[in-house]
């Protein structure tokens, strides 16, 4: 059983009140000088044995984790909120953006698989925010949404591999449907030169350390006991896959008029031509 020895009072307030405030601080970064030092030679040997290719060196702090914690409830927040306005764009009335906000707060899928003190949360408010970039160009023909679906996926990269399969739906159901014409885009282009370089530092990492993570992602699909990534990829397509083509309303039932606004008509000749290559 540990012994408080400050006698329940906090070491911040010890330190005022003895007047050890430069004495605490010199001593604080002497030891992270000291960790510091030898993390190096840690790896230093590391790097000289045989087993620098298959090992894994992680380093965890406690005010790391404190920090991750707090940013992770402003994730959640901000996922809640970009997914209530992705319900009121499509269905344009005021309850479905608060019904949004209040089923993703009380998501089971946030709390068991991100929770809030992981970095999956923020996979979840990237993904958000390509979906609303999605709809957005759905809606408007903008092509400028793409960079919005960049950012999301770039920055979503640094979090977590499988926000790949956000684009990679989107560009699957461009090609088996009229959105076709968007290939021929620059925007679309140009957004997917974003998505690369917010995303560079993955790659270059990973091709130092032999694909490591991507193997990762792959190891699901391929090992004896796969995950649910396949079906993920489906019920992503699914998502990015407009209603009328699905044959099914996604979050709401939505008026047959508010459908054929977010979707436009199934002519050709009423999608706006992108500015081509």
């Amino acid at each position: 059983m540990g012994i408080d020895l400050n006698e329940g009072i906090e070491d911040h307030k010890l330190v005022l009140q003895y007047n050890q405030w430069k004495k605490g601080v010199q001593a604080y970064l002497a030891s992270i000088s000291f960790v510091d030092d030898y993390v190096g030679v840690i790896l230093d040997e590391l790097e000289n044995s045989n087993y620098a290719k298959n090992t894994i060196v992680m380093l965890w702090g406690d005010h790391g984790y404190l920090g991750l914690k707090f940013l992770s409830f402003d994730a959640y927040a901000a996922t809640a909120i970009v997914l209530g306005v992705c319900s009121y764009l499509i269905s344009e009335e005021k309850t479905a953006l608060y019904l949004g906000v209040l089923f993703t707060l009380f998501s089971p899928a946030i709390f068991a698989l991100g929770g809030v003190a992981t970095t999956d949360i923020f996979l979840f408010l990237f993904w958000s925010l390509c979906l609303l970039g999605y709809i957005k160009f759905l809606k408007t023909k903008d092509e400028r949404w793409f960079y919005l679906i960049a950012l999301g996926v770039g920055f979503g990269v640094l979090t977590k591999l499988s926000i790949i399969l956000f684009p990679l739906s989107v560009l699957i159901y461009f090609a088996v449907s009229e959105y076709r014409i968007y290939f021929r885009s620059v925007t679309l282009y140009k957004a997917m030169l974003v998505a690369l370089t917010l995303g560079l530092p993955i790659l270059i990492w990973n091709y130092q350390n032999d694909w490591v993570s991507i193997q990762h992602e792959f190891g699901h699909l391929v090992s004896d006991n796969p995950t649910t990534n396949p079906e993920v990829l489906f019920f992503t397509l699914l998502i990015t896959i407009p209603p009328r083509d699905s044959g099914i309303s996604l979050n709401l039932r939505l008026p047959s008029h508010h459908v054929e606004d977010l979707v436009g008509s199934n002519s050709e000749t009423d999608l706006d031509e992108p500015d081509q290559l």
